[in-house]
């Protein structure tokens, strides 16, 4: 449009007699009528037409404003350069909210310049908004952590816990921390959907058919015995059983490494593995004898 303007403008400036009806080619097909013209060739020589197709715009300079760049880019053939133009062109007025761009006093133009800093200026708060909730998100978090801590501090002062104590209790609420970020698995699970936490309990307890004595067992047995088992974060350095102690729970390892010493024996457990598995033994064979 501005180019047309440019040339029309370069038109009435010439003494060429109508020249305005040579500014429209009917996509190339006026062409070769054009040429029977011998006015076309004089046309084809203005100096203030070639000028509108350069980026100078003719006698005087045509105020192209933001267009100027793209009066150029037309005399590319290439479609592949125009469109990477083009694109890089809308990225770099978005980013710099047209800070970069100084629009003639065409109108419309200056419209547009303004539609382009709205634009620019709305994706900015969105991403300063983004920003804002993420940080408030962190700081949500850490809030909770430290407030856990004084809370446990202060539990243990006013129970007077020696310092070896509390340092093991501080460790403990760190590594707790550290793997649930003060997410309450229980909680989320209650609410959820009775066969999603169905789901989420057979991916979780999937190991659980690895003890020989589930292996038997129909699958609503299973889910019954994985709604009862409850998952527990151990430091390092951590006791699960007692040598000589009561077997009261079955250990299913999700996560880490376990050692199992017994006189100078060691053994190393991993993810998958079950600990007091014995337990189950002593119970079937405790109700076949009341039995």
């Amino acid at each position: 449009q501005r180019v047309n303007q440019c040339l029309r403008n370069a038109c009435h400036s010439s003494a060429i007699p109508n020249c305005v009806r040579f500014i429209d080619c009917g996509h190339g097909n006026n062409i070769y009528e054009f040429g029977k013209d011998p006015m076309w060739g004089n046309w084809l020589n203005n100096t203030d037409a070639i000028a509108c197709f350069v980026g100078t715009g003719g006698t005087g300079g045509f105020p192209y404003g933001i267009y100027q760049n793209g009066v150029l880019l037309t005399t590319q053939t290439s479609l592949v350069t125009r469109y990477v133009y083009s694109l890089f062109w809308g990225f770099q007025q978005v980013s710099t909210l047209a800070g970069n761009q100084v629009p003639s006093y065409y109108v419309w133009e200056v419209l547009f310049t303004m539609a382009i800093i709205g634009v620019g200026l709305f994706l900015f708060a969105l991403l300063i908004g983004n920003i804002q909730n993420f940080l408030q998100s962190l700081g949500r978090r850490r809030l909770e952590m430290s407030l856990r801590r004084r809370d446990v501090e202060q539990w243990m002062k006013h129970r007077r816990l020696p310092n070896d104590l509390r340092s093991h209790v501080r460790e403990s609420e760190r590594f707790s921390w550290a793997a649930t970020r003060g997410v309450n698995e229980e909680t989320l699970m209650e609410n959820l959907p009775e066969d999603l936490q169905k789901d989420i309990r057979r991916h979780l307890f999937k190991f659980v058919k690895k003890v020989r004595l589930f292996q038997v067992l129909d699958e609503p047995i299973i889910d019954a015995i994985c709604e009862r088992l409850k998952t527990k974060t151990y430091i390092k350095g951590g006791k699960i059983l007692f040598k000589g102690g009561l077997i009261d729970k079955m250990v299913f390892i999700i996560r880490g490494k376990v050692q199992s010493i017994e006189d100078a024996t060691v053994v190393p457990l991993s993810e998958g593995d079950v600990c007091g598995e014995e337990l189950l033994t002593w119970c079937l064979e405790h109700s076949a004898v009341k039995t």
